[in-house]
């Protein structure tokens, strides 16, 4: 479970540095407010998930009331004060105008979408790699796998929907919200790579964030293969739901490995860190 967290952990402290230093002029800028939205949609997520278990584990309920309570209130606090955060960075209140602010909420989902495909430099053509000089094309491909497989339990029914989280039907559903987060992070490096930006804090946070989580979960399949835990046998055994899906499986570890290669990238000297602004 550590390395679908890792999103979530690095986030958090991007987040919170940028506040401590900038204070809430700094946290109205693009980045933190798809930060400050992602963590608000992940955290609303798991507070669901958290109170209504049974119904994201196909009626499994292996924790107490008390418990997914608790749970539930901490994430559910979460999604409120970034919710919270992104309504005050926003040039009006979205309580003056809600129809206003849902469709900037809308636009700016789509335009994300539409704004995958990463751009180009001049003189440095996305297909070679020895002219380019930042993973902005990886970051990009990241972003969108990384989103397909948060949607994907909405898509597929089980076994397909615990991909790739491997993590079973007990936590396949809730662990998507660090997918999405995931997604998020990737799609915010790949647009500081595109304004010379992967070398300011921020950004490193994220990479960090996106190194450890994907080289935990790439080790834990490498080293389940190799032997541990009754090796390929252990893994049809214990993971038979992802051992079932060759196809997303795959997909999976590809993805991670991207992810992993995109965040093992040396930065451009050329990177600017001069503007605190992210």
């Amino acid at each position: 479970m550590r390395s679908r967290s890792q999103s979530f952990f690095s986030v958090c402290a991007a987040l919170s540095a940028a506040a401590s230093k900038g204070g809430a002029k700094r946290l109205k800028s693009g980045t933190y407010r798809r930060l400050n939205l992602g963590l608000a949609a992940c955290s609303a997520w798991l507070a669901a998930a958290a109170i209504f278990y049974p119904n994201f584990a196909t009626g499994y309920n292996q924790y107490s009331p008390e418990l997914a309570n608790l749970a539930g209130a901490v994430h559910g606090a979460t999604a409120a004060l970034a919710a919270g955060v992104w309504a005050r960075s926003l040039p009006t209140s979205p309580l003056s105008s809600p129809f206003a602010a849902l469709g900037g909420l809308v636009r700016g989902l789509v335009g994300s979408i539409w704004s995958l495909s990463p751009r180009a430099q001049e003189g440095e053509p996305l297909d070679d790699p020895a002219a380019r000089r930042d993973p902005r094309a990886e970051y990009a491909l990241a972003a969108a796998l990384f989103g397909l497989f948060a949607v994907l339990p909405f898509l597929r029914a089980f076994p397909a929907a615990t991909v790739p989280t491997i993590l079973g039907k007990r936590l396949g559903r809730p662990a998507t919200a660090f997918t999405f987060l995931a997604a998020v992070s990737s799609y915010c490096l790949k647009d500081a790579a595109e304004r010379g930006r992967l070398s300011a804090s921020t950004f490193v946070t994220l990479r960090k964030g996106l190194l450890v989580g994907s080289g935990l979960h790439l080790s834990l399949i490498v080293a389940k293969v190799l032997g541990a835990d009754g090796g390929a046998a252990g893994l049809r055994e214990f993971y038979p739901a992802m051992v079932s899906r060759p196809l997303f499986a795959t997909v999976s570890f590809v993805m991670h490995g991207i992810a992993l290669v995109a965040a093992l990238t040396p930065l451009p000297s050329t990177d600017s860190e001069s503007s605190p602004v992210a």
